[in-house]
């Protein structure tokens, strides 16, 4: 703090009561207000203390240029000589606080007390002022409303700040003196009491609610709002108080509903495509079953293996057809669970499976089953290093380009154990097979790829799309073991 005072003995010993009183206070004195004023030019003064009959300046004109260069600074006009006329001088030039002088170390004492409340009074105003900038910048910037109503059917807004006016047609004063009231004149018609319903469940659950509905604009446009808030008051006679944000999410239900329009027609198309594709493929599989029953060549075999890859491939189509890239609501999967379910519900013949993760992660639950019974029935196909058909070195497979390891003879090797564990931000697949060519890593993912002649190269393609879906990012790798390693992520983990 700052002591301007013409009388050099009295600061002095003023300053030795003052930090006697109070060990935080450190005082620096001065003896005219023009020096006062050269002190206060370094801005690391808290609060100032002056007399009010000073020579050159008095003390209100001293306060009248103190606040000239800082209005919010503390100034405690302590004077020995008083009266009505000088108080209200002082109040008028914006005076913090005013104190008479006094001989006793108790008058210090209280000096010393009106210090702090001021100093801290000012620190208070300062931090509020700084958040109260800081929430008008963020509401400047938001895309829709911040608002106070009250829990009402009609939600009457006692306040409404943002893009009121673009996103409702309406002003914030025609809501906040109630021409307009949100529950009555803005809610869809039809929306009404579903929305009041949803919020008291959520109010009575935890206090907090998030709903998505219809309002109508003053022009009468329909548009799709996202609201979320909580109670922040529970006054004993009358309503809570909400508080919460509003935005605009129209283009977002739009697309939606246009996906969803596009993946009903896509998925229809493949239901009738699948249906009468099956029927022939059917008949076809039979009558090469009976024919050999007739006749023992082995030309037949190969027809029926291609009658199962075309099931296969419409299966996966089908798949694609109907999930394409969308993702319903995500939910809490325990990854351990999910991939043991599928390796119970896959032809794993005698493969072994090593499950080493205890993490939960976020995911669409259907989704990503698809995802892991694929790279499951990838892995024990080409894990193992049994019943392998090595021609020239070729590719073998669905399509994800590994070859036989040298020295593989056919129906000779072990059968493969799979591998799904945990990174630091997702987790892993892996087989103990003969991995995946570097050279052909970058083309293992891309539709139909396939340089077998069994294999319908989707069933990677659909694991891509899934981690796609999900914004995970998935790499092809070579595992510990030198097998094929596939790698998500950026997965939202749980825990």
């Amino acid at each position: 703090m700052l002591h301007v005072d013409d009388d050099p003995e009295f600061v002095e010993m003023a300053a030795t009561f003052l930090e006697r009183a109070d060990d935080r206070l450190a005082v620096e004195t001065a003896t005219s207000a023009t020096e006062g004023l050269d002190r206060l030019a370094d801005g690391r003064i808290d609060c100032v203390v002056c007399d009010y009959d000073m020579p050159g300046a008095n003390g209100i004109e001293f306060l009248r240029a103190v606040r000239e260069e800082r209005t919010a600074l503390p100034v405690i006009l302590f004077t020995g000589k008083g009266s009505e006329t000088i108080a209200s001088e002082a109040i008028s030039a914006g005076v913090t606080d005013y104190l008479r002088k006094g001989a006793s170390p108790e008058r210090y004492e209280l000096l010393a007390n009106r210090i702090e409340n001021a100093v801290e009074a000012s620190r208070s105003r300062r931090l509020l002022d700084e958040r109260t900038r800081r929430l008008e910048t963020l509401i400047s910037n938001l895309p829709g409303v911040v608002y106070r109503c009250r829990n009402d059917p009609a939600w009457p807004m006692e306040t409404v700040e943002g893009e009121v006016e673009t996103l409702t047609g309406y002003t914030a004063g025609e809501l906040e003196r109630g021409a307009v009231n949100w529950g009555e004149d803005v809610v869809h018609s039809e929306d009404k009491t579903a929305t009041w319903e949803s919020v008291q469940e959520g109010l009575a659950a935890d206090g907090t609610f998030e709903v998505t509905y219809r309002i109508v604009t003053a022009d009468e446009r329909t548009k799709w709002m996202w609201e979320r808030g909580r109670a922040v008051a529970s006054p004993p006679d009358g309503d809570d108080v909400l508080e919460g944000f509003i935005t605009d999410i129209t283009d977002r239900k739009e697309r939606e509903r246009e996906l969803e329009r596009r993946t009903a027609e896509l998925s229809e198309f493949a239901s009738i495509v699948s249906h009468d594709l099956r029927n022939p493929l059917n008949v076809a599989r039979s009558r090469a079953k009976l024919a050999r029953r007739e006749c023992d060549t082995d030309h037949l075999d190969h027809v029926i293996r291609a009658h199962d890859r075309m099931g296969t491939l419409i299966d996966d189509l089908l798949t694609l057809a109907r999930s394409g890239d969308r993702i319903a609501e995500t939910e809490p999967v325990d990854l351990a669970a999910l991939v043991e379910r599928c390796w119970t519900d896959a032809p794993t013949a005698d493969a072994t499976l090593v499950a080493d993760t205890d993490r939960t992660i976020r995911a669409d639950r259907s989704r990503l089953r698809q995802l892991v019974e694929n790279l499951v029935r990838n892995a024990v196909e080409h894990g193992s290093t049994s019943d392998r058909r090595v021609t020239d070195g070729a590719d073998r497979g669905s399509g994800d380009g590994r070859t036989a390891p040298d020295g593989a003879p056919d129906g000779e090797g072990s059968a493969a154990t799979v591998t799904v564990g945990d990174l630091d931000d997702g987790f892993y697949v892996a087989d103990d097979g003969p991995g995946i060519p570097e050279s052909h890593r970058d083309d293992v993912f891309d539709p139909g790829h396939s340089t077998a002649e069994e294999g319908t190269g989707f069933g990677l393609w659909i694991v891509a799309q899934v981690a796609d879906a999900h914004g995970w990012t998935v790499d092809v790798t070579e595992g510990d073991g030198g097998g094929a390693r596939f790698e998500f992520t950026g997965v939202d983990i749980v825990d």
